[in-house]
């Protein structure tokens, strides 16, 4: 074995050159791989750090100046007192100044945050809680009840539909339930929508020619000139 420093020949074992004292097996060896520090995730440091002095600004300065103030009017000269109160009154605004600052910004990060996560539940139970139907247009399902009833029937009876249409009329049911038409000509043609009585306080704000989207169960024709739809909801 030889010295890569010197080219000398090195005994077996040595871990020194004996002519130029470069150590034996360094540069041969296994270079360990330089040691990478992960950055973490999350926010910049000086951002973490922004709320930190915060605090030391807005709360631990005023302290600060407080008790140079109280020490300011304990002294003998009425300068000083004087200096000591102005100080003391100017430290006690810019204190419950900065804790008011302090506690604002913690409290709308928080609800900042929670409110993010509240309206994202919002939303996906909103979509679970929407029934899946068969989009229909109100004319064509009409007319298909018009043309043959029996095929109609086999096609949307029973089937939860949603339909968009215009309200017509917007009356009770014997039995008590809300209920809204679409109409389709003035010779008492109409898709008649009867909603869920959770629903009345959503009815009662409609008003007539307003658009709406509804979900329910179609339960074919009433007296051949009506189309029924029950157990309704208003989506939209």
């Amino acid at each position: 074995m030889h010295c890569i420093q010197c080219g000398a020949e090195v005994p077996e074992g040595a871990k020194f050159c004996a002519k130029c004292g470069n150590p034996i097996g360094a540069a041969d060896g296994p270079q360990n791989p330089p040691t990478i520090t992960p950055v973490p995730n999350g926010k910049p440091a000086w951002k973490g750090g922004a709320m930190f002095w915060l605090i030391v600004l807005s709360v631990f300065v005023p302290i600060v100046g407080l008790i140079v103030a109280i020490v300011a009017v304990a002294s003998k000269g009425s300068n000083r007192k004087k200096q000591g109160i102005a100080l003391l009154i100017i430290s006690t605004v810019f204190l419950i100044v900065g804790i008011a600052v302090v506690a604002g910004s913690s409290s709308k990060s928080g609800s900042s945050a929670s409110s993010g996560s509240a309206a994202a539940t919002g939303e996906n139970q909103n979509a679970e809680n929407t029934p899946k139907a068969t989009i229909v247009d109100y004319h064509k399902l009409y007319n298909d009840y018009e043309a043959n009833a029996i095929k109609a029937d086999a096609t949307y009876r029973g089937k939860l539909l949603q339909l968009t249409g215009p309200v017509d009329k917007i009356d009770r049911e014997v039995m008590g339930q809300p209920y809204v038409t679409f109409a389709i000509d003035e010779y008492f043609k109409d898709v008649r929508i009867t909603f869920r009585s959770s629903e009345e306080s959503k009815v009662a704000a409609l008003s007539k020619g307003q658009t709406i989207t509804i979900i329910g169960t179609c339960q074919g024709t009433l007296l051949s000139t009506t189309v029924a739809m029950d157990d309704c909801i208003l989506v939209k």
